[in-house]
């Protein structure tokens, strides 16, 4: 995806996957500064070590103390490009109640990001205290309470935020029963065709967001951030099968 940004702006550059193990990402930023990187998106395990080691660089990170994008410049930097990534696609009207699956970094994005959309949000994680947890941190945003079963009843939108779904024949417990004929079905989790998740949402007519697009969307932010130009979506959309 950022390979085909650079080549459609004519930028010489690289966007390479480093695999850090987990506490280690203090070293590996100190060692890619060194290596002349301009900037880092950071996924699992490491979004919560990711502000911790840098300045904040705008509200989200501040206020749920998460980041998925480094800048270095002056200075190790941070943003939150998946709060606003994992609106970008949602449009879906009217705020109602939300169930979010999952207690990661991810599901802390997105959870913040629907109570600042003035949405109810429930969730959900097979660790329950791990869910209490998130949702005591997030009160002070809006309504945020967890469930003990991974139940949509009257939700009309589900979030996975869990990696459950990256391989095929796998996905999140969710009761379908319960959910919502006009509920939405949006998948954090994503591959080259859409998940287990969305093939059975689909089926069932529900609507179904892939994670593709806050997959761009996030991308297209950080680009913009490192390098200080328009990001090429369509580009970015392409080379990932959107």
């Amino acid at each position: 995806m950022h390979s085909a940004a650079l080549q459609a702006l004519a930028i010489t550059g690289e966007y390479l996957a480093v695999s850090v193990p987990k506490g280690e990402l203090d070293d590996a930023v100190a060692h890619l500064i060194a290596c002349e990187f301009r900037g880092i998106n950071v996924t699992l395990p490491h979004k919560a070590a990711a502000a911790d080691v840098a300045t904040p660089d705008d509200d989200f990170v501040v206020q749920i103390q998460v980041a998925n994008c480094l800048s270095f410049t002056d200075e190790v930097r941070a943003r939150n490009t998946d709060v606003p990534g994992f609106l970008a696609p949602l449009e879906c009207g009217p705020a109602g109640k939300a169930l979010v699956l999952g207690a990661s970094g991810a599901a802390a994005a997105a959870a913040y990001a629907l109570l600042r959309s003035r949405w109810d949000v429930s969730l959900w994680s097979r660790t329950s205290k791990r869910a209490h947890a998130l949702s005591e941190a997030l009160q002070r945003f809006g309504n945020c309470d967890a469930r003990e079963a991974p139940s949509p009843a009257g939700c009309s939108l589900v979030v996975n935020a869990t990696p459950l779904g990256l391989s095929p024949g796998e996905a999140p417990p969710l009761d379908w029963a319960a959910l919502e004929p006009n509920a939405i079905v949006y998948d954090l989790a994503y591959r080259a065709e859409p998940t287990d998740l969305l093939v059975e949402a689909a089926r069932r007519g529900n609507r179904a967001i892939d994670g593709r697009e806050m997959l761009v969307e996030q991308g297209a932010l950080s680009l913009e951030w490192w390098l200080d130009v328009r990001a090429p979506r369509q580009a970015m959309r392409a080379a990932v099968g959107l």
